[in-house]
């Protein structure tokens, strides 16, 4: 038996959790990975899926919220930095 990458719209609303329908409305508003034909049946790419999923539970909540906030600090401390180093030189 072979196993393909190809997924029906059935089973990516498994993997997300959520009606057919909510994927189907989700494409149209560009929110979801594109799906594309073959043979006249329609298929997702399993590890678009995947990586769609794994960037939604990366933003979620605080985590979203903290990787901003490293990004802030990191930028504040370089022009800090920079700044004190200018201040330095005669």
């Amino acid at each position: 038996m072979t196993y393909s990458d190809n997924i029906s719209k059935k089973q990516v609303a498994r993997m997300v959790g959520v009606s057919e329908s909510t994927i189907v409305r989700w494409v149209k508003a560009k929110k979801f990975p594109l799906p594309y034909t073959i043979g006249g049946r329609t298929f997702y790419y399993k590890p678009e899926v995947e990586t769609w999923l794994e960037k939604k539970r990366d933003e979620r909540g605080f985590q979203k919220i903290f990787s901003d906030l490293k990004q802030n600090l990191k930028e504040d401390f370089l022009i800090h930095n920079l700044k004190f180093e200018k201040d330095e030189k005669p």
